[in-house]
């Protein structure tokens, strides 16, 4: 008689990835989430995949912060990194709560997804074509900057380190030329 494959799993989801897998290689025994006595190179490459992506999943988060600085991202082009500190609303406004989380602009630093893919050249993520026609000439693509309070979200970055990002349009300034 045939044994049952024996499973012992962290989620739902990883429970229906490991199914996925058994329909693959019909059988091998789970000792845990991800030790395998049979093919363990597929599997457990398969399944540690699967918890990385479970457990940023679990932990992400957001809450309220304000942009307080930015630095030019090195080698990139109309990307910045961004000092931030945590707020919660008041009746009238926003304050900066007693122990709140923090980041520099060099350390838990923050990222405005719409700067993802900036660079030096046509639309970029505001929307602008900053070779365009119509763009003046002596303007350039702004970082966030005036304390703007914005929507953060703390995450777990592929590499399991935690990461900090929002979204946010950038403005465009400068010096029009004299007709």
């Amino acid at each position: 008689m045939a044994k049952e494959p024996r499973v012992k799993l962290l989620s739902n989801e990883l429970e229906r990835q490991l199914r996925d897998l058994l329909k693959w290689r019909k059988s091998f025994t789970v000792t845990g989430a991800a030790s395998f006595s049979n093919t363990p190179t597929a599997c457990s490459i398969a399944i540690s995949q699967a918890e990385k992506q479970a457990k940023a999943r679990r932990a992400t988060e957001s809450f309220w912060a304000k942009i307080t600085g930015s630095l030019t991202m090195s080698g990139a082009d109309n990307r910045w990194q961004y000092a931030w500190s945590e707020q919660v609303r008041t009746a009238t406004g926003w304050t900066t709560p007693t122990g709140g989380r923090s980041g520099t602009t060099e350390e838990d630093f923050a990222l405005n997804s719409a700067e993802a893919f900036n660079d030096a050249t046509g639309v970029q993520g505001h929307g602008v074509d900053i070779d365009g026609a119509d763009y003046p000439a002596g303007f350039e693509m702004q970082p966030i900057q005036g304390d703007r309070v914005v929507r953060m979200w703390q995450e777990t970055a592929t590499d399991g380190s935690v990461a900090f990002s929002f979204e946010a349009t950038n403005a465009d300034d400068g010096t029009c030329e004299a007709p």
